[in-house]
């Protein structure tokens, strides 16, 4: 080893008197090459990091790296041991204190920077010499050779190194075969395959950002891009700094003999620069400037493990090609470190790829940075996550229905249910009614995946269904998505949809999302940058990465996706031809049903209190059911006989009638859970009818013991006895539907209708009265309103003229402020002539009315009406409200009853007939109605099949009518006409609420009387005027 004097003078250096000083002092930052090194210069920078130095070995050429991309085929390859060169001097001196002085070169076309190098704080060892002195260089000399007597301690040494073998100048075959590194391809997903979770050792090549990294693996030399599992920087992204970074990223490592010798000074990323505005008026980052602390990020990396030979655990590959790993160094985790030193944001995706155990030290170290408010969170505060909308942040409640894979109905004590969406799940696609046509528009591949999915959906629900219904769960607000804005004016605004990790089990602390994830029935949600998701993210990423491993339900594959088709039994169609195509189809199948016996099912739905939708898995089926032998009192029939008024009143929040109540009931003791049915037959409507248990105990008993519903012909008789004394029970409790039931009160009324029926003359008959009448207004299939066409309706022309002429006069006269009741004049909205009217309803600045000439009704606003002076008030009203004698109006729901109201419509408008009151029951004429067209209009609508006959009651039998209308009604059945095409009903079926007949779920408004068609008060006139 020369002496620093000796070696100065070697160098071309004229060596002083005294002892030579270095000019300047640095660390080796990275080893470019055998003779290239960065210094980082030891004096600070105000404006960042300190300043860096490219300095090349004076006076000596260690063999050329060549620069190429990996995996590429090379038009230049490494020179003999340009690696082996490059490995020497970085183990020597990377991370070390240096002392160099720059040589005084002759050359002005070059900027490199030549200089002589002693290792650490002296000048005993000078890196020139000893690269020359191992083999791993060579002097350079000048064609001239004049400076060969200067380089002469250099040239002694090289001869040295080539007598001994040393370096390149091995003998050693082997070597010399070896001394050209490989190249080899990056095959991503080999690599990973081979290698994920492996302990590996690496050289830190280069370091594009905080967290971006390229290594060179050893010792295959795969040459890879990673990035810190767990962790992100912030982004370079400036033009150069990213021109920089694709360029650092395509190569490897330069050759001496191409690395420029410049200088460079990192300035700090607070550096002010000139901002622009975004569209909101918010400062955006300068396009040409890297984001706050990134090069404070990319030093800090650099300075501890640039070059440095680490240990890599590959986890995982990203969709650009680069590889998710954690690097150690000197035993401290790099993504650790950052996030510490607050130069770094923690990613739940890829720290998910490390384990749990390294999720919580992420967490950990990046919260104890925040805490501190170091660097990138100097402005963090910090929030919790709070709901927008009335839903509380945290509660606990039952699960009441299971939605869909990923939303769940929670019941609170207070009663009040919360629609809870589990956050952070990719949900498999679920099929509706409908989907035909979209399946339509998907190629074969697209429809594979599509029912995929739709399988592993009713998995999932049916498992969260076992595990969830009835069980207590608590749920934490996560995160909430803003609701799409309305477009119809004065609407209600759609509340957030919020999303909540949902814990179950014994002590509340199982994530139910997490389960999910594990068991294959959903996916997880990918998320950019900050946003708000589950607080067991990680959790989820974890599950499904092991139930991808395994291949767990979604991840499977599409051929061992289980297979369960049932058969659909449920009559919900509205289009009446495929409605009667279900019926049937219903009706083909009850044989297969009957006589088994209670057979398990799942009660999928509750429709009503005795009414539900339900799945049969023995049998393969789904079905719409409903219990036999009771009846379940329906809102109209709770409400009938108020005006529109009461009824509102009624239905105002908080205030629930029986039929509310026994749903609610219904619900919560039914829905999504196992149950018992035993088939007894089939309805007109599709609807299967019998009798359904929970455990050993019938429910229908329940029903009735509980005052929700009395019994009705349609049961079997053990079944009946059994629900008589579960009604008798409820009765004299006064439950609910009882709780008027007076006992005596009842005695008497059964001996008063016996004796009536003992009766051969009623009072109800009244055949006294008979003309000519006028139809005005047809409400359904049997129900109407009449004029008698005598003196006092042809002055109703006259009446109607004077009223608006009256009206027309009075424009001074204020507006009206009506009750129920009360007669008015109304301008009618069609012709805009004013005529007599009853108020049947007030709602804000608009009433109901009801046109007491003509018995059409419609709703105006208050403006509309006026005081009828007394004058007009002495003709009595000339519309009568009638119905056909002795049939029962067909249930609106019904097929048939519009087909029934135009047939009816048909015989009448705009005819004279002849109108006989068989009876009169509460204010209602009971007509026999005839046309000389037509004949009797009560025997054709029967005939017709358009029409049934009421409950017979004895006094009937006195009635000519009633016994031929007997005959043709069961003429009409034989024949299977219009509501007998599917045979006789049993008679409960048209009592029942119309969602009997196989559709939605009742609303609880009563049955609004059909509107179309409805005579016009004008048009009734002319019509009578000209008969």
């Amino acid at each position: 080893m020369s002496t620093p004097t000796a070696a100065l003078a070697a160098d071309g250096i004229a060596p002083p008197a005294a002892v030579v000083v270095p000019k300047s002092r640095g660390t080796v930052k990275s080893v470019l090459s055998g003779d290239t090194l960065l210094i980082q210069d030891d004096k600070p920078s105000p404006q960042g990091p300190p300043a860096e130095f490219q300095v090349t070995l004076g006076s000596i050429s260690a063999p050329r790296l060549a620069r190429f991309k990996p995996g590429e085929d090379l038009k230049e390859k490494d020179e003999p041991f340009a690696w082996e060169s490059r490995e020497f001097l970085r183990n020597k001196c990377i991370g070390k204190k240096v002392l160099y002085t720059q040589q005084t070169t002759a050359s002005k076309s070059t900027t490199r920077i030549y200089a002589t190098v002693w290792l650490g704080t002296d000048t005993t060892e000078c890196l020139n010499h000893t690269v020359i002195s191992e083999g791993w260089g060579e002097v350079l000399r000048s064609a001239s050779g004049k400076d060969k007597e200067a380089k002469e301690p250099l040239i002694a040494l090289e001869d040295e190194a080539k007598a001994a073998g040393k370096g390149k100048w091995t003998k050693d075959k082997v070597k010399l075969d070896n001394s050209v590194r490989p190249n080899p391809a990056v095959d991503t997903n080999d690599l990973i395959g081979r290698l994920k979770n492996k302990p590996l050792s690496a050289i830190v090549e280069r370091v594009i950002t905080g967290s971006t990294l390229r290594l060179t693996l050893l010792p295959t030399h795969h040459n890879i891009s990673v990035l810190l599992s767990g962790v992100q920087c912030p982004s370079l992204r400036g033009k150069s700094a990213a021109k920089s970074e694709s360029e650092a990223d395509a190569s490897t490592t330069t050759s001496s003999s191409t690395t420029s010798s410049t200088t460079t000074t990192s300035s700090s990323s607070t550096t002010s620069s000139t901002t622009t505005q975004d569209k909101d008026g918010k400062d955006a980052a300068p396009a040409d400037q890297p984001e706050p602390f990134s090069r404070e990020a990319k030093f800090f990396v650099e300075t501890n493990i640039l070059n440095r030979e680490v240990k890599l655990n590959l986890e995982g590959v990203e969709p650009g090609g680069s590889f998710f790993g954690s690097i150690e160094c000197q035993s401290r985790d790099v993504a650790e470190e950052l996030l510490k030193a607050g130069l770094a944001k923690y990613i739940p995706y890829s720290a998910a790829q490390r384990g749990q155990a390294w999720v919580v030290r992420l967490k950990a170290a990046e919260q104890s940075a925040k805490d501190a408010k170091r660097r990138i969170f100097a402005n963090y505060e910090k929030k919790e996550a709070t709901s927008n909308s009335s839903t509380p942040n945290e509660f606990v409640g039952k699960v009441s229905s299971v939605q869909n894979v990923g939303t769940l109905l929670v019941t609170l004590e207070s009663g009040q249910e919360i629609p809870v969406n589990l956050s952070s799940l990719k949900l498999p696609r679920v099929g509706y009614a409908g989907d035909e046509k979209d399946l339509a528009l998907m190629s074969a591949k697209e429809k594979a995946q599509y029912k995929f999915e739709n399988t592993w959906a009713a998995e999932a629900k049916e498992w969260m269904r076992k595990r969830l219904i009835g069980q207590k769960v608590k749920c934490v607000f996560d995160n909430a998505r803003k609701a799409p804005a309305t477009t119809t004016p004065g609407a209600t605004p759609l509340p957030d949809k919020c999303y909540y990790s949902v814990y179950w089990g014994d002590k509340l602390e199982s994530n139910l999302a997490v389960a999910l994830v594990d068991a294959g029935f959903a996916w997880v949600m990918q998320y950019k940058g900050g946003e708000q998701r589950s607080q067991d993210y990680e959790a989820l990423l974890i599950g499904e990465t092991k139930a991808a491993a395994s291949h767990k339900g979604l991840h499977g594959a599409q051929d061992k996706a289980p297979t369960k088709r049932y058969n659909d039994l449920c009559v919900d169609a509205r289009d009446k031809k495929a409605r009667a195509n279900q019926i049937a189809h219903a009706k083909t199948h009850v044989t297969f049903l009957q006589g088994k016996g209670p057979q398990k099912c799942i009660v999928d739905y509750v429709f009503s209190g005795a009414r539900f939708k339900l799945t049969i898995p023995g049998q393969t089926c789904m079905l719409i059911f409903a219990i036999s032998g009771l009846r379940v009192p329906r809102r109209e029939e709770e409400t009938q006989g108020e005006d529109d008024e009461q009824q509102q009143q009624k239905a105002a929040p908080g205030t629930k009638t029986i039929s509310d109540e026994a749903l609610a009931y219904s619900r919560e003791r039914l829905h999504q859970r196992d149950a018992s049915v035993e088939i007894l037959s089939v309805d007109n409507g599709g609807n299967f009818v019998g009798n359904l248990f929970i455990g050993k105990k019938n429910y229908g008993v329940e029903l009735l013991s509980n005052g929700y519903a009395y019994v009705q012909e349609g049961g079997g008789e053990r079944i009946k006895e059994e629900f008589y004394n579960a009604e008798a029970s409820a009765k004299k409790a006064q439950l609910r539907i009882w709780k008027d039931w007076n006992e005596e009160a009842e005695k008497k009324k059964l001996e008063d209708s016996k004796a009536a029926e003992s009766s051969e003359t009623t009072t109800s008959l009244d055949k006294s009265v008979k003309g000519e009448v006028l139809v005005t207004e047809v409400l359904d299939g049997a129900r109407v309103y009449i004029q008698f066409i005598n003196a006092e309706s042809a002055g109703l022309d006259e009446l109607v003229a004077k009223l608006t002429e009256l009206s027309t006069s009075e424009s001074s006269v204020s507006d009206v402020r009506p009750k129920v009741g009360d007669i008015v004049r109304a301008q009618f909205s069609e012709d805009k002539q004013w005529y007599r009217a009853k108020v049947t309803s007030v709602f804000g600045d608009s009433a109901s009315v009801l046109y007491i000439d003509y018995g059409n009704s419609e709703k105006l606003p208050l403006n509309k009406l006026k005081p009828l002076p007394k004058a007009y008030t002495t003709l009595p009203p000339q519309a009568q409200e009638g119905i056909l004698a002795f049939i029962k109006p067909l249930n609106p729901e019904n097929d048939y009853a519009r087909d029934a109201q135009d047939y009816l419509k048909e015989l009448t408008h705009g005819k004279k007939l002849i109108a006989e009151v068989e009876y009169k029951e509460a204010g209602v004429l009971g007509l026999s109605l005839t046309s000389e067209e037509d004949g009797n209009i009560n025997i054709a609508m029967v005939s017709g099949g358009y029409a049934r006959l009421q409950r017979p009651r004895k006094w009937f039998f006195n009635s000519t009518l009633y016994k031929e209308l007997k005959e043709e009604q069961e003429k009409a059945k034989r024949s299977r006409r219009s509501i007998w095409q599917y045979g006789d009903v049993y008679d409960s079926d048209e009592e029942e609420s119309g969602s009997r007949r196989g559709g939605a779920p009742p609303t609880g408004k009563p049955a609004a009387k059909p509107a179309a068609g409805a005579a016009k008060p004008a048009a009734a006139a002319a019509a009578a005027k000209k008969k």
